[in-house]
């Protein structure tokens, strides 16, 4: 390692060739000529190939840094609702808008589907308005009717005494366990829940 900074192209470097194979018979010029081809065309190989790792390409015969492509801005994707769905931001102007239950939504979903039209421009059709007023009007007339379960819950005492009036005839305590405890209990405070009427 005396000789670091030497280059190994110097002039004065000495390089010998040697002229006789191992058995000691001289080459003849034209195997010498064909082993220096091969020996310069393998030395071209590799030197290609580690130009090639270090990024460069030959043009013209010389070998040039290939230019850096700019990375093309990626496109802002949308993401699109699935087909037939509205998005999240078509969700949230609905709800701005008061418009909430599942089948106002539906309505618009399949204008907006069927048309093309956006949300704000389903909102402004003559055919969705009038669909969501109709569903209103029936969702306002269900909310005011009582339903058969408000009339008949089974708390009132009127129950309780009409269940403490079959139980003293048949025997049978009813299902509701909310039911079957005030009745329960309601016999004990008289006095006469552990037997039945036939027993007395």
């Amino acid at each position: 390692m005396e000789n670091e900074n030497e280059n190994l192209d110097s002039i004065n470097e000495e390089t010998t060739v040697e002229t006789e194979n191992a058995e000691g018979e001289e080459l003849d010029a034209t195997a010498l000529n064909q082993k220096n081809k091969e020996l310069a065309n393998a030395n071209r190989q590799l030197f290609e190939r580690a130009k090639k790792a270090e990024g460069f390409v030959k043009l013209d015969g010389k070998w040039v840094k290939t230019p850096k492509t700019e990375p093309k801005p990626e496109e802002k994707v949308v993401p699109q609702a699935k087909t037939g769905e509205l998005d999240d931001n078509a969700l949230d102007y609905l709800d701005l808008k008061g418009i909430s239950e599942a089948e106002d939504i539906k309505v618009i979903e399949d204008i907006a589907k069927k048309t093309g039209m956006t949300v704000r421009q389903a909102l402004k059709d003559e055919y969705v308005i009038a669909k969501l007023d109709a569903n209103k009007r029936a969702r306002n007339v269900a909310n005011a009717t009582p339903s058969g379960v408000k009339r008949g819950s089974g708390s009132s005492a009127q129950d309780v005494d009409s269940a403490v009036a079959k139980f003293e005839q048949t025997g049978e305590l009813p299902t509701d366990y909310e039911l079957r405890s005030m009745v329960v209990n309601k016999m004990e405070a008289r006095g006469d829940s552990s037997r039945p009427p036939w027993q007395r």
